[in-house]
């Protein structure tokens, strides 16, 4: 993880950047490589280099993101960023990237929305099923 301050077009912005090593190692360059590649693509394509509050996921979170957000968001500008930054070609890291997939089905179906009782009547969430007041 880098903690940097980024000074361009006369503002400075702060960003946390983590990277891993198969960013590094495996192509024998620095960390700070990779990273000033990330940062270089930034640039590019003229992303916000500051936000604020909630994003939304079309959003990209330049303050505090990984140099593997930058690839899976950008996959062929990031290898072209990378190879110009460390004369190196970046192969994919679909191998490295964390998958968020859903395995197992918890809980039980809802079929019957009214049988939730009370969380869908006067006293939860709405007045889904329950009969209308008098």
């Amino acid at each position: 993880m880098v903690d940097l301050k980024l000074s361009f077009d006369h503002m400075d912005t702060q960003h946390r950047v983590i990277i891993g090593k198969a960013y590094y190692e495996r192509y024998e360059v620095l960390p700070e490589a990779a990273i000033e590649a990330a940062l270089a693509l930034m640039l590019q394509l003229k992303l916000p280099r500051h936000s604020e509050g909630m994003l939304t996921p079309a959003e990209f979170p330049v303050n505090y993101f990984t140099v593997s957000e930058i690839e899976q968001w950008w996959p062929e500008e990031f290898a072209a960023s990378f190879l110009h930054t460390t004369g190196k070609n970046l192969q994919s890291g679909q191998d490295y990237f964390w998958r968020m997939n859903k395995i197992h089905d918890y809980g039980g179906k809802l079929e019957d929305p009214t049988s939730l009782g009370a969380a869908l009547n006067r006293q939860g969430l709405g007045t889904y099923g329950a009969a209308s007041p008098a």
